[in-house]
């Protein structure tokens, strides 16, 4: 199971590997629940109008920062730390509509894009597989 030594240990290679650092911990939603758990109550005995609940948004493993997703593409045994730096989108030519055959009375189009993704080095990312969720 997913707990704070596997996401440290990570975090350790990834900050002595290379010093640039990932953005976002992609999760699924049982291992947020397991992450939300690990934050301290405080409790409040004056104010009447608490919230109840936790929510944790950021994780901080003692290396560096990062936010909190869940992604519900992501595999139901894996987490991953992910620098967005590191992508780069490059449009070559802008999305267009062509038309295509008339069908009954309506017009078919055909929606083209062309494009690219520049991805730098993966030593600032990382995941954790095998974990039970």
């Amino acid at each position: 199971a997913l707990d704070e030594d596997l996401l440290r240990t990570l975090g350790k290679k990834i900050h002595d590997r290379y010093k640039k650092y990932p953005d976002t911990l992609y999760v699924n939603s049982g291992h947020k629940l397991l992450i939300d758990e690990w934050v301290s109550n405080i409790w409040f005995s004056r104010d009447r109008d608490l919230e109840a609940g936790r929510n944790v948004s950021t994780y901080n493993n003692g290396f560096f920062v990062t936010g909190i997703e869940i992604e519900p593409n992501l595999p139901a045994a894996t987490v991953a730390y992910i620098d967005h730096s590191m992508c780069k989108r490059c449009d070559l030519i802008p999305l267009g509509a062509e038309p295509l055959a008339r069908v009954d009375t309506g017009l078919q189009r055909m929606i083209t894009y062309y494009g690219t993704l520049e991805v730098g080095t993966d030593r600032s990312s990382g995941k954790i597989t095998n974990l039970a969720a």
